[in-house]
């Protein structure tokens, strides 16, 4: 409200019709006499699902056949935010290396984030193939090719699997595993979830990514929420290739 204000002022100003200061500006004016919103205004954070409850919901979720179903399996695997899987495309997937490039332009960070995939994040892209109706760029298309919605994860997660959780809550509750159960560092664990280190001389000092280590964290959350049966490993490449053929 105050910013609209503000900017309601500032044309009137450009158009004459009225001088001077802007009274509703914040930076080096109303913040030296009212307090930060932050200080009044309670953080909500996601809500997000207990780790411990993660095993049972995945073996739930591995049981529906939907794209959608699988772009959320995908999701918690890899730790990623809901935009860059539902705007993931085939070619930012690595077949050699087993890895995806999430890029700079749909990073929060403004920069390439390479996430190593487990054996049960390929496992999901496998079953990909037989549930598009359409051709489309995108891993997990919806109607008519487009990018799926984030509501349609929504509605799975809250309606149909009844779980009172948000999509992204599942990044906060990768973190608590890393902390609690999976003994990860503090460093893999920030950078398997892309957040930007705040300290100038610690980006510093870690340049690299560290894919072969957050690989074996990826591979360790893989195992503890997937029973072995779902984690098959096989070639990306090989498989899109012979069903191509096939078609």
């Amino acid at each position: 409200m105050r910013g609209r204000i503000e900017r309601i002022l500032a044309r009137a100003t450009v158009e004459g019709h009225r001088r001077g200061a802007n009274p509703a500006t914040w930076r080096g004016h109303l913040q030296e006499a009212l307090p930060a919103r932050s200080e009044v205004q309670p953080v909500k954070h996601f809500s997000a699902m207990d780790f411990r409850e993660v095993p049972a919901f995945m073996n739930e979720l591995c049981r529906i056949n939907t794209i959608s179903a699988v772009a959320l399996r995908f999701l918690i695997l890899s730790a990623a935010r809901t935009g860059e899987v539902l705007g993931a495309r085939w070619p930012e997937i690595n077949c050699t290396e087993n890895t995806w490039t999430v890029p700079a332009v749909r990073a929060k960070t403004n920069r390439d984030h390479v996430i190593p995939l487990s054996t049960g994040a390929l496992a999901a892209l496998r079953e990909i193939d037989p549930l598009r109706g359409v051709s489309s760029d995108f891993i997990f298309p919806g109607q008519k090719g487009s990018e799926l919605s984030c509501m349609t994860l929504l509605a799975l997660l809250q309606r149909r699997m009844n779980r009172a959780v948000t999509v992204h809550g599942f990044r906060s509750t990768f973190r608590d595993w890393c902390g609690d159960e999976g003994d990860v560092p503090r460093e893999l664990a920030e950078a398997s979830l892309a957040h930007v280190v705040r300290d100038a001389t610690e980006r510093a000092y870690r340049r690299k990514t560290a894919v072969e280590r957050r690989r074996k964290v990826m591979q360790a959350w893989c195992d503890f929420i997937l029973p072995p049966a779902t984690t098959e490993v096989f070639d990306i490449q090989e498989t899109r290739r012979e069903r191509a053929t096939a078609a």
